[in-house]
C-alpha cells in the first residue's frame, strides 16, 4: 500500500514537450514521503518506487525546457521499441564543448542506445534526451550544493571560452524547488580509448593536464579524479582496438572532467596559497586512484593538500589507462579470428621512445606530496616533450589502415571552421 501511495498520477512516458508546468516548477516541492528519495538503494531495487516517483515529478519541469527522461526501459525493460539516435542525423560538433543546434553532442561509432546501456547506480543521475533526440545526462543537486556553485563557475562565459577548460559542458540548469537539475551531454567512457600513435597519446595526456591546471588556476580542486570521472566525446558499444576502421581524423577527440561532488573552491591558485590554506580533511576519492596521504588521513585522521592529491590521482588514472590498454590490445590480438596486421601497442613505443613520460608519472605519484610537480608544471613538461619529439617518433607505431598517412598527434581540422 505504501508503494502505491508513492506512485504519481502522472504517466512519465506521456509528458508532452509543451508542458505548461513551467510556471509551477518554481514553487515546486516534493511531497514529504519523497524527501529521502536520493538515499534509496538502486543496487537492491533498480526500480525503487520512491526514486521513480521523484524523477517523475522532475520530468514535468524538464519537459518544459525541452528535455525528457528515458523512462521506457526502466519502467518497461521488456519494451523492444527502437530508439532514434542523433548520430544518424547530425554531424559531429566542430567544438564538442559548444555543440551547435544542428550538431550531435559526440562522435558515435555504432552506439548502443543510451537507455539500454546506462545503468542507474546513483539515484541523483538519470539519462534522457533533448527535443532533437540528442542523448543527455541529468544530475539533481541541492540548490545550496557547493557542486552547483563550482559547475556554474566552470560553465560561465569566461571560463567556457578558455580552450584549456576540459570540464563537461552544461546545457541547461533547471531549478525545481529545493533542487536544481543540471543537464549535460552524454559523452563516452575514457576507458574505451586506445591511442594509435605516440603523438596522439601525448596529446591525450596534455588534455588531462590542461583541464586540471585550468581548474587549479581557478582555485578549484576536483577531489575525485578517476577513470569514471573523465569522459570522451566519443561513444561506442565496445572499446577501441588498434587500426580501428574509425578514422579519428573525422572529429576532434577531447576529454572532459565530470562529477564535482567532492570538489573544493579555494581563494586562489595553489602557488598563491600558504600550505595551511591548501589543506582539507574530508572527501577522499575513488580507489585505486587515492594518494597515500589521503588514504592515511581518512583512516587515522588528519589533513592533506587537495591540489597535490589531485595530481597524484590523475597520474594514477594515466598509468592504469596505459596498463589496461596494453593488456586489452594483447588479448584482442590473441583472440582475433582473422589475421589483422596489429601494430605493437603504443604503450610499448612510449616506454621505449619517450621514457620522460614514465619519469613524469613517477614524480607525480611519489609518496611525498611536496615533491610532486603542480598540474601547471606537469602540463608544461608534456608540452615541451611533444615539441621536442621528432615527427617520425610521434607517428609510431603508425596507422597501417589509414590512406591519409600516419597520425602525428595533431588534430585534423576536417570538420573545423577555416
Amino acid at each position: 500500500m505504501q508503494q502505491e501511495s508513492l506512485t504519481p498520477q502522472i504517466d512519465p512516458l506521456s509528458i508532452p514537450a509543451s508542458s505548461s508546468l513551467k510556471s509551477q516548477v518554481q514553487t515546486f516541492c516534493l511531497p514529504p514521503e519523497l524527501e529521502k528519495w536520493f538515499e534509496v538503494d538502486l543496487e537492491n531495487d533498480p526500480r525503487d518506487p520512491t526514486w521513480i516517483a521523484a524523477w517523475t515529478y522532475f520530468a514535468s519541469a524538464l519537459s518544459s525546457h525541452g528535455y525528457h527522461l528515458f523512462f521506457t526501459h526502466i519502467l518497461r525493460p521488456e519494451d523492444p521499441s527502437p530508439t532514434l539516435h542523433s548520430a544518424d542525423f547530425f554531424s559531429p560538433p566542430r567544438d564538442p564543448f559548444r555543440p551547435g543546434e544542428e550538431e550531435a553532442f559526440v562522435f558515435a561509432e555504432f552506439p548502443y542506445p543510451l537507455e539500454r546501456e546506462f545503468t542507474c547506480h546513483v539515484p541523483t543521475v538519470f539519462p534522457g534526451y533533448d527535443f532533437k533526440h540528442r542523448e543527455v545526462i541529468i544530475k539533481a543537486l541541492r540548490t545550496e550544493s557547493g557542486e552547483l556553485s563550482i559547475l556554474e563557475t566552470l560553465s560561465g562565459p569566461q571560463a567556457r571560452s578558455n580552450q584549456d577548460n576540459h570540464t563537461i559542458p552544461v546545457l541547461a540548469i533547471v531549478p525545481v524547488g529545493g533542487w536544481t537539475l543540471v543537464v549535460m551531454p552524454a559523452w563516452g567512457r575514457v576507458a574505451q580509448f586506445a591511442p594509435i600513435s605516440i603523438g596522439e597519446y601525448l596529446q591525450h595526456v596534455e588534455q588531462y593536464l590542461e583541464g586540471l591546471a585550468f581548474m587549479h588556476n581557478l582555485g578549484i580542486t576536483h577531489g575525485d579524479i578517476s577513470q569514471s570521472n573523465v569522459l570522451l566525446n566519443h561513444r561506442s558499444n565496445s572499446f577501441w582496438i588498434p587500426n580501428s576502421l574509425l578514422d579519428r581524423r573525422l572529429f576532434d577527440l577531447r576529454v572532459a572532467y565530470i562529477d564535482f561532488g567532492l570538489a573544493r573552491q579555494f581563494n586562489g591558485p595553489p602557488e598563491a596559497l600558504a600550505t595551511c590554506d591548501r589543506l582539507v580533511s574530508s572527501g577522499g576519492g575513488t580507489e585505486p586512484f587515492i594518494s597515500p596521504e589521503v588514504a592515511r588521513c581518512l583512516e587515522e585522521g588528519g589533513k592533506w593538500d587537495a591540489f597535490s592529491a589531485d595530481v597524484y590521482s590523475l597520474a594514477a588514472v594515466i598509468q592504469v589507462e596505459l596498463d589496461k590498454n596494453k593488456f586489452s590490445r594483447t588479448l584482442v590480438a590473441q583472440m582475433c579470428p582473422i589475421q589483422v596486421p596489429f601494430k605493437p601497442p603504443v604503450e610499448d613505443a612510449l616506454s621505449l621512445h619517450v621514457p620522460q613520460l614514465s619519469e613524469l608519472l613517477r614524480r607525480m605519484t611519489t609518496d611525498v606530496p611536496e615533491k610532486r610537480p603542480s598540474a601547471q608544471e606537469a602540463l608544461l613538461e608534456v608540452r615541451r616533450l611533444r615539441q621536442d619529439t621528432d615527427p617520425q617518433t610521434l607517428a609510431l607505431p603508425g596507422d597501417s589502415q589509414s590512406t591519409a598517412g600516419p597520425l602525428d598527434g595533431s588534430y585534423y581540422p576536417v570538420l573545423k571552421q577555416p
